[in-house]
């Protein structure tokens, strides 16, 4: 059954309990856990570069889990991701026109 972003925020801060939201712990947690999960992503990648056959359901899994890592890591940092994005946007357009 599909969830919104925040039941599933607020799932995976269960798995989180032993740190409050924001805490130092939790954030490190988050941004090494985004880190390894785009790291995975980049694994099959590589091997879809060497030929191998990488079913797009694994490719879909890793960029959802990074998904998921990204919003949770931007909730923790007290990062608003709609307006960091739109602020990032901006300036690339500025610098490459």
């Amino acid at each position: 059954c599909a969830v919104t972003w925040r039941e599933r925020a607020e799932r995976l801060h269960r798995r989180l309990a032993p740190w409050p939201v924001g805490a130092i712990e939790q954030r490190r947690y988050l941004v090494a856990a985004l880190a390894g999960e785009a790291g995975e992503l980049v694994n099959l990648m590589c091997k879809d570069w060497r030929g191998e056959c990488i079913e797009p359901r694994a490719m879909a899994d890793e960029l959802a889990d990074v998904a998921i890592y990204l919003h949770l890591a931007a909730q923790a940092l007290g990062v608003d991701l709609d307006v960091a994005c739109n602020r990032k946007t901006r300036a690339n357009d500025r610098r490459f026109p």
